[in-house]
């Protein structure tokens, strides 16, 4: 019986950034496969802080947990805005360990005075001592209060993942630049070679305020001034056609 339930949890994934939070529930029928997707947008943000202030960020998650009634789900946190840290990082050392050791004395993190929690990604080798990394970090105050919260709450946690890698894995275009807009703020993000070379989140530029909508997404290719629908892996493309998600969420699929 136990086996069955653990079969049937549902999931949801939850897109934090620093005004609205994209959701998408899942639900999984008995054998674990997908019956209904329903992707929506948490807007009830005022204090656009509130992701490095643990009571306001416990407030907004709790309200989050009650409106979509996710306390029967298992969560995926992908963390973007303005305190994420995204870099390509040429590092000394074959294994992870070893390149986790110098990043965290890489100038990303020396700049900082919080405590930051950070992974790394191989991408390729650069030469026989050094090989090129994707490097994410998020403080780490603000994970440990979300996940803190959710245990508490008896909700489990599949894992905590970033926007530029989410999107990595996800895309299967040429290079260019996928700009993601909400609320007058865009999450700017240049494709190279398959995966997000640079990730900046700010005020939306020219390119982007010419669209009326609150949300919106475009990618122009490189060299190019008109932007084209960008180029999804098939798997992910396949799902977003056929549970019919439009706007942020369906990037959560």
């Amino acid at each position: 019986k136990h086996m069955i339930k653990r079969l049937m949890r549902n999931e949801a994934v939850l897109w934090v950034t620093d005004r609205v939070v994209h959701v998408v529930k899942i639900e999984k029928n008995w054998l674990g496969l997908t019956k209904h997707v329903l992707g929506c947008t948490y807007e009830d943000i005022r204090d656009f802080h509130w992701l490095e202030k643990p009571e306001k960020l416990k407030a907004v998650l709790e309200d989050i947990l009650t409106v979509y009634e996710l306390s029967t789900y298992t969560l995926t946190i992908v963390l973007s805005g303005s305190l994420l840290l995204w870099q390509v990082l040429e590092l000394p050392g074959r294994m992870r360990k070893e390149a986790r050791e110098a990043a965290s004395w890489s100038d990303a993190l020396a700049n900082t005075a919080d405590t930051y929690t950070y992974d790394i990604y191989k991408i390729r080798k650069q030469s026989r001592e050094t090989n090129l990394w994707l490097f994410s970090a998020y403080p780490a105050a603000s994970v440990e209060v979300m996940l803190q919260l959710l245990e508490e709450r008896g909700i489990p946690v599949e894992r905590v993942d970033v926007l530029p890698a989410w999107i990595s894995n996800r895309y299967g275009g040429t290079d260019g630049t996928l700009y993601l807009r909400e609320k007058n703020r865009t999450h700017v993000l240049h494709m190279q070679n398959g995966y997000v070379s640079v990730y900046t989140y700010g005020a939306a530029d020219e390119r982007d305020l010419s669209q009326e909508e609150p949300y919106a997404m475009s990618f122009y290719p490189q060299g190019e001034e008109e932007p084209t629908a960008p180029c999804w892996k098939p798997a992910y493309g396949k799902r977003v056609q056929q549970w019919h998600l439009a706007g942020p969420p369906s990037v959560l699929l």
